[in-house]
């Protein structure tokens, strides 16, 4: 049985919050980042960097950060 996911009205992320923190890292290094547009186009990429970004934000070490994919 696959799991569902529904939401019924606008999703907010607080200015202050660890998830917006996260977002404006992932735009920062995207920005600063040297990789093909194409690669930057997938959801992976996102998805990944975002991930990466939340683990920052909670004080992981870089080399625990990038071991995690």
């Amino acid at each position: 049985m696959a799991d569902q996911i529904s939401v019924s009205g606008p999703i907010t992320v607080q200015p202050d919050s660890a998830a917006r923190v996260a977002y404006d890292l992932m735009i920062q290094i995207s920005n600063w980042e040297n990789a093909e547009e194409s690669k930057k186009r997938t959801r992976e990429y996102w998805l990944t960097l975002f991930h990466q970004c939340a683990l920052a934000g909670r004080s992981n070490s870089l080399e625990n950060i990038l071991k995690q994919r």
